[in-house]
């Protein structure tokens, strides 16, 4: 079994390889043969460290269903919400969760399709 940071490395040079690899919306190569511009990289790592969390990945991993408030994840996972509201900041921040606004309501989900294949990617391999 692979640890987390030779994991992480895999995935990268998997993804690289393959066509097009778009992660949080930024593109970082259309073929194996593309260097990926340092900024970029920069960008692409500090995305993976947000989603190499336990707990964030956790909370990803159920957001790959659909829509959900704080509460209700806080339910699903057994913590305080102040906790999961930390944790969803975070992955907002790094453009890894989008959220809107329902009356009294904030509701959380994955902000596009390349996030969803990343998770979906990192828990196949578990």
């Amino acid at each position: 079994m692979l640890d987390k940071s030779d994991y992480m490395h895999r995935l990268i040079v998997e993804c690289i390889t393959t066509l097009t690899l778009t992660i949080g919306g930024i593109t970082l190569a259309r073929s194996s043969s593309e260097l990926i511009p340092v900024d970029t990289l920069d960008r692409a790592v500090e995305i993976l460290k947000a989603v190499g969390q336990s707990g964030r990945l956790q909370t990803l991993n159920i957001l790959l269903s659909g829509e959900f408030h704080i509460k209700q994840l806080a339910d699903k996972l057994c913590l305080p919400q102040p906790s999961i509201s930390n944790q969803l900041t975070i992955l907002r921040l790094h453009g890894i969760v989008k959220s809107r606004r329902d009356w009294n309501k904030k509701y959380y989900s994955l902000a596009n399709n390349s996030i969803k294949k990343i998770v979906k990617s990192i828990i196949a391999e578990i």
